[in-house]
């Protein structure tokens, strides 16, 4: 179902994962959140899989898309997806 090539995967292919595993786990995550790890993971499944371990319980959209965030700034520090 997924590549095992090492190679960074697409966002598309991310989202795929994160979808999948949030069925197989019975959650509703919203799809902001999942967009929103698939652009930031940077094309590594197992940070998603890290990050959607972080906010996969939160129902606030907004307070997950902030630890997202926050998540990224750490890993990643004077990082901006926008330039």
């Amino acid at each position: 179902m997924f590549p095992l090539s090492g190679e960074p995967l697409p966002p598309s292919l991310i989202r795929d994962l994160l979808v999948w595993v949030c069925n197989e786990e019975q959650k509703e995550v919203p799809n902001e959140v999942l967009d929103a790890i698939s652009q930031t993971c940077e094309g590594s499944p197992r940070q998603a899989l890290v990050s959607l371990d972080q906010v996969i319980d939160i129902d606030d959209p907004n307070k997950a898309l902030k630890i997202i965030t926050q998540a990224e700034d750490v890993d990643c520090p004077g990082f901006s997806p926008e330039g």
